[in-house]
């Protein structure tokens, strides 16, 4: 921005995708501004190699979001972002509200250079639908959509109980996506025949209880979900099967939201296009349906931990590389089935945070002051047999699901591997997180 010209605004109302760039070839030579000003003064151009950190400041809470978008300039200084800041489904997702969007120029180590870029002024303003169950009674989508109507809403789910007769602990409710003729849809939008269930999953929810059935953490979760999409339900056993056609029933109620119950699981959903901090906080768990989190260097954390477990464990949290295609890494080495990854996860975890407890039923609250740089931090569990227990599954020696998300920045651990007679009830560690307020 040109000094003493007015900050830009932007309003929308309906999903978009924002990308972000300064590349020189905006051919705006009209009004007060012209391409040779941009040049001659200060401009988002950046040195060729420096990072293009895109930061959003919501106005009401007067919180910086938690979300990452960046991209590294060229040799001319150029650059442009590839993933943009989403109204909607992919991407950083943003909700209804007003935020400053300004470029934070870093060097590669992650350093800040120089002051922040003046503000873009961002409203988004997407209107509320209607929600219903689909012809067939097991599925949630949206109401007839008017012309001018946006082209989609947030869902928040939130639990109310669970009847564990009928669901066993552990158990994850699966929300994924469907086209409105019932084919799969992935967190691209795509569909084809190599689709599953897993690629087309929005959000998970599971009632998170002790071994005497005491709750001890419930949290909820949030989705995007497109208007010509719907919404339906499975089941992930604790085996790792997934239970395609549970029962599935849908009540109205006088709000506008609806009752849900599937397999014994019994949550509300509503539209919502307003975002709260653990919304902006689980987005990158949205996008790879992992408990990944980004975090940026000293930032404080809450985190609750809880379970019902024999074993004592410890519970740490471990920096991961993402490259442009979301394969992971930890000091350089590659996620996968070695002994080398989960050595290099437990020989990693930052040391702003660790948790040992175990032997009995436990509930207790811990602060993390995030030690290392800047980037995606993962939970690591290391268990009193030496064996550490990463996200994913075939990043285990087992080949199996140890750290289970269970909810929005809430997961379960299951601290023994299969062949120790692994009863995968996920409860033996139950973790929920949440962004504390900066000191005052």
């Amino acid at each position: 921005m040109v000094p003493g010209t007015p900050n830009p605004t932007l309003t929308l109302t309906q999903a978009f995708d924002l990308q972000f760039g300064w590349t020189g070839l905006n051919n705006g030579n009209s009004g007060p501004v012209t391409t040779a000003q941009w040049v001659s003064q200060y401009t988002n151009k950046i040195v060729a190699g420096d990072t293009a950190l895109i930061q959003l400041f919501d106005t009401a809470t007067e919180q910086m979001l938690p979300i990452h978008v960046s991209a590294v300039a060229d040799l001319d200084g150029q650059w442009q972002t590839t993933t943009g800041v989403q109204i909607g489904s992919g991407g950083a997702q943003l909700g209804n509200g007003t935020y400053n969007v300004t470029m934070q120029e870093q060097l590669p180590d992650g350093t800040d250079f120089g002051p922040a870029s003046a503000p873009l002024i961002l409203t988004v303003n997407v209107a509320t639908l209607a929600i219903g169950a689909t012809l067939s009674g097991t599925g949630v989508q949206f109401a007839t959509v008017g012309a001018g109507a946006p082209s989609g809403n947030f869902l928040h789910v939130d639990p109310v109980q669970v009847d564990h007769a009928t669901l066993a602990q552990g158990a994850d409710v699966l929300l994924y996506a469907t086209n409105t003729q019932g084919q799969l849809l992935d967190r691209d939008g795509n569909t084809g025949p190599g689709v599953t269930i897993a690629d087309a999953t929005l959000a998970r929810l599971g009632l998170m209880n002790a071994d005497n059935g005491e709750v001890l953490l419930k949290f909820g979760n949030s989705l995007f979900l497109e208007t010509d999409e719907q919404l339906h339900f499975a089941i992930l056993n604790r085996d790792g099967s997934i239970d395609s056609t549970p029962s599935v029933s849908i009540t109205p109620q006088t709000d506008g939201s609806l009752l849900t119950t599937v397999g014994g699981f019994q949550f509300v959903t509503r539209a919502d296009n307003t975002l709260s901090s653990a919304d902006y906080l689980a987005d990158p768990q949205h996008d790879s349906d992992l408990p990944l989190y980004y975090l940026q260097h000293g930032e404080r954390m809450a985190v609750d931990v809880a379970g019902s477990a024999a074993n004592v464990n410890v519970l740490g949290f471990v920096r991961v590389d993402l490259d442009d295609s979301g394969a992971m890494s930890v000091a350089g080495v590659a996620y996968g089935n070695t002994a080398a990854f989960r050595q290099a996860a437990a020989d990693n975890i930052d040391a702003g945070f660790a948790v040992v407890d175990g032997g009995r039923t436990f509930d207790t609250d811990k602060v993390w002051v995030v030690a290392g740089a800047s980037g995606y931090y993962a939970p690591v569990v290391v268990t009193p047999y030496g064996e550490t227990l990463v996200i994913g599954t075939t990043g285990n020696v087992d080949g199996r699901e140890h750290i289970r998300l269970m909810g929005e920045n809430a997961f379960g651990v299951e601290d023994l591997v299969a062949s120790r007679n692994s009863d995968f009830d996920y409860n033996d560690m139950l973790i929920g997180i949440s962004k504390l307020a900066d000191p005052a």
